[in-house]
């Protein structure tokens, strides 16, 4: 907002912008005549806070679970030293190992899926889901192959 003010005083008329805020700064003798009449009659009003609207509660969106995989991967060490990956889809697997160290395939069901997978005896079962089994028990092992391949579907 801002106010104009004629001088009286000159013979030429004079005109002055004068703003709210700078009339409020100056010191009373200064205020150019007729704009203290305006500017007492003003009214500064202080900013008002608004509270923000409250946000509508956010709805999680429901979470995806990836499948594992899609079957049970099981990595086989030949018997020239080469890591071989086999991935079985359903049961049964096909084949069966020592349960000591080192956890060697004793016998490949032929036709089966270990069979088609490459599978030979002599192979060691190095790790199962990715996750290495040097130094775990034989027994551990089949029960995890069991409980991993449970939830394949059977040939």
């Amino acid at each position: 907002m801002f106010f104009c003010c004629a001088s009286k005083e000159t013979a030429s008329p004079q005109v002055e912008a004068v703003t709210a805020q700078n009339v409020m700064n100056l010191p009373k003798g200064d205020v150019p005549q007729g704009a203290q009449e305006k500017v007492a009659d003003t009214t500064v009003e202080e900013p008002k806070y608004e509270e923000p609207a409250a946000e509508a509660p956010r709805v999680e969106e429901p979470t995806v679970e990836e499948p594992k995989s899609s079957g049970l991967n099981i990595g086989f060490q030949t018997i020239g030293r080469e890591k071989v990956n086999a991935t079985f889809t359903k049961r049964p697997l096909g084949f069966s190992f020592k349960l000591s160290a080192p956890l060697s395939v004793t016998k490949v069901t032929p036709g089966g899926q270990a069979d088609s997978l490459g599978v030979v005896p002599g192979m060691e079962i190095i790790d199962v889901q990715g996750q290495a089994i040097c130094g775990v028990d034989g027994k551990c092992v089949m029960e995890t192959l069991k409980a991993e391949s449970a939830n394949l579907p059977e040939a």
